[in-house]
């Protein structure tokens, strides 16, 4: 007998189990413990305490006490008290092929730290929502008060920069958006309205009418008043005179330099040609670096041009090549460039190379020319056929004129910071060529028009402009590029209509 209840005792321990399993959250506090029939044992008469049950009884209480549990109202969750949580948990079975999870409700006293907890994970979700509306919002509000500082503030530091930066946007030729989209108008004409003297003329004592030769009979060599003219002199014979000095061999003092020494204006020499009576110096500043030459004699400096006039520019190498026996040359005048795609064929302002003429004359532009005794004249000329210029080109500003500085070192004039090119004289005649490099901020940013006055000043030119700049600037010797320019072919440069040459000494023998 005591077989026969152990044989069916089983499956209803296993049928009790697998109600257990398919249940749904119920509260298990208040379900009698199905595994447990003391108290069905209890029930029994005292009498028959000691007997064994049958089968039969024991399967009769079990289904019995599960009717009971089906029965029994499941508890909401929302009623649950403070002191009798519902927390789930989640079991997952040890079972590899099918990971399968099963979710139970227990009911029972919280786990400890379980409330603080909770609050944890409220506060940081909380602040988590506040932070990613706070930070835009704060970024937004740097962002405008930036702006309104350095747009309106009337800080000098701020406002200098501020011009600056409007200058430099402004005088590039399709950049300009970079200032008219985010600074208000008035505040750029107030920026770029900066007065420029037009009756400023470097080396005007230089210029005479050209309008007759000195062998024209109609030009006579001795005037009829004068005072030479005696009695005892008819023949107006001047007495003599004695002839200037000769000019210094080694003006530029080539023999005492050394490459890699300092000149006298202080910039470490890069090169010296002493056959070519030329020197080329470095120019080094924590923002911008370029080159300088220095050229003994004005008369081998001439503006040549492109061949292809109207049709393309030439790279200064090329342009070099087709004059043949150049030694040297910068960049000169400036040319329409829509999208910096300008092929240099369509000068701007007017030219002169050799006595031939290109371009249209432009009143608010300087010139600068070379006259027929070698001598630079810069500044506002309006009519270069009346006067003895043999070759010359526009642009500007005029940077120093008869010894004065016309733009302050520390000023930018309303150009701001580009690439730069510049010619400049001294009063022996030395001819100056500067380039300074930009557009790359991990070499050269470039430099203002006053920081290329102050370079001019600091090796003694008395008169000097600017030429074309950005991307154009270049200087080349003995058919190199020495500058690195910001064109897309460093190399060679861009396409040019004219540029300052520089005949090779070797020519001339």
């Amino acid at each position: 007998m005591n077989q026969d209840f152990n044989h069916k005792e089983q499956p209803n321990t296993a049928n009790v189990s697998a109600n257990k399993k398919t249940e749904q959250t119920t509260d298990l506090h208040q379900i009698p413990d199905l595994t447990d029939f003391s108290d069905i044992f209890e029930a029994l008469p005292e009498d028959d305490a000691d007997k064994t049950p049958d089968a039969d009884s024991v399967e009769k209480s079990a289904d019995t006490a599960q009717d009971i549990a089906w029965n029994f109202p499941s508890p909401q969750p929302e009623e649950t008290s403070a002191d009798n949580q519902s927390i789930r948990f989640d079991l997952f079975e040890d079972d590899e092929a099918d990971n399968a999870a099963d979710s139970v409700q227990i009911t029972g006293d919280t786990a400890p730290g379980q409330d603080n907890s909770e609050r944890y994970r409220a506060k940081t979700r909380k602040k988590r929502r506040a932070l990613a509306v706070i930070i835009p919002c704060a970024f937004v509000l740097c962002m405008l008060l930036g702006y309104l500082t350095v747009v309106f503030a009337p800080i000098p530091f701020v406002r200098k920069w501020r011009d600056i930066y409007i200058e430099t946007a402004m005088t590039t030729g399709d950049h300009q958006w970079l200032a008219t989209a985010i600074i208000p108008g008035y505040i750029i004409n107030e920026v770029m309205n900066v007065e420029t003297d037009q009756t400023i003329i470097g080396g005007i004592g230089n210029l005479t009418h050209d309008t007759a030769e000195p062998d024209d009979p109609t030009h006579p060599l001795v005037p009829d008043n004068d005072p030479a003219v005696t009695d005892d002199n008819p023949s107006g014979e001047h007495p003599h005179v004695p002839d200037p000095p000769k000019q210094e061999t080694d003006i530029l003092k080539l023999n005492t330099l050394e490459v890699g020494k300092k000149d006298y204006a202080g910039n470490k020499v890069l090169l010296i040609d002493k056959e070519e009576g030329l020197y080329v110096a470095e120019i080094s500043t924590l923002s911008y670096k370029g080159r300088v030459m220095l050229i003994d004699d004005p008369s081998r400096i001439f503006v040549g041009t492109t061949p292809e006039k109207k049709t393309r520019g030439y790279r200064i190498r090329e342009m070099a090549n087709y004059y043949g026996g150049i030694i040297a040359g910068i960049n000169a005048s400036g040319f329409n460039d829509p999208n910096d795609s300008g092929d240099g064929k369509d000068i701007i302002g007017f030219c002169m190379s050799e006595g031939a003429t290109w371009g249209y004359y432009t009143s608010s532009m300087a010139s600068i020319v070379l006259t027929k005794d070698n001598h630079l004249v810069v500044g506002y000329i309006s009519d270069w056929s009346s006067w003895n210029i043999r070759d010359g080109m526009q642009f500007g500003p005029v940077l120093i004129a008869d010894g004065e500085q016309i733009v302050d070192s520390k000023s930018t004039a309303g150009y701001g910071i580009h690439p730069r090119t510049a010619i400049g004289q001294r009063e022996d005649g030395v001819i100056i060529l500067l380039v300074i490099d930009g557009r790359d901020p991990l070499y050269s940013i470039g430099c203002t028009v006053g920081d290329l006055s102050g370079i001019m000043a600091s090796y003694g030119a008395v008169n000097a402009g600017c030429c074309d700049g950005g991307s154009s600037c270049v200087l080349m010797y003995n058919d190199e590029v020495l500058n690195h320019n910001s064109s897309a072919n460093p190399t060679y440069g861009r396409r040019l209509p004219n540029a300052f040459l520089v005949r090779s000494k070797k020519t001339e023998e």
